[in-house]
């Protein structure tokens, strides 16, 4: 628990992971030993957090077999989710500003893309609005199916005809739109 008081203690900020290395290099030593069998499956799952933590692809590996166990089924999605961040970005993009590193374009989309709970709460505001493409856009079909499937019809839209007009209104907070990663 070591990696978890330093989180709380210190959110948002550089010391926040100060004892990331410390905590993965007593985790490693108890594995190596056997200890992590002694310890029932929920004790356990607090033991190989490090790894989920780190920073280091190998790691990653290294924490797919370990939460590879009965029991901790959760914690091994948790644990491929992380992964995918790390093989995607070689790091954890949330920590860039703690840590004072600069985000790429990329990281910065990836911190900003709407959540599953995020899109839900959107949807729930009385005065939701689709920033979209005049009619013909692929997008703006695709965000209508997905509405659509969750049950929402009959939104108003701001339409627009410029890539530019469409991020300026989301920005400013007056809508929601869908649009391919790349263009962001």
């Amino acid at each position: 628990v070591l990696d978890q008081f330093s989180r709380n203690i210190h959110r948002d900020t550089a010391a926040a992971f100060a004892n990331d290395a410390l905590a993965l290099a007593l985790a490693q030593e108890a594995v190596a030993q056997g200890s992590d069998r002694e310890l029932p499956v929920p004790q356990r799952v607090f033991l190989y957090l490090p790894w989920m933590h780190s920073e280091s692809r190998s790691i990653h590996e290294e924490a797919l077999r370990l939460f590879a166990v009965p029991g901790m089924e959760q914690n091994l999605e948790f644990e491929r989710q992380h992964k995918a961040i790390i093989d995607r970005f070689g790091r954890y993009p949330h920590r860039n500003a703690a840590l004072g590193r600069v985000s790429s374009a990329e990281e910065l989309a990836f911190l900003t893309a709407p959540t599953e709970s995020s899109l839900n709460s959107a949807l729930k505001h009385p005065d939701l609005r689709l920033v979209v493409l005049r009619a013909g856009c692929s997008y703006r079909q695709r965000l209508e199916e997905l509405l659509a499937r969750r049950g929402v019809v009959g939104l108003r839209r701001l339409e627009f005809g410029t890539l530019e007009a469409i991020l300026g209104a989301v920005g400013a907070g007056l809508g929601v739109t869908l649009l391919p990663r790349t263009l962001i």
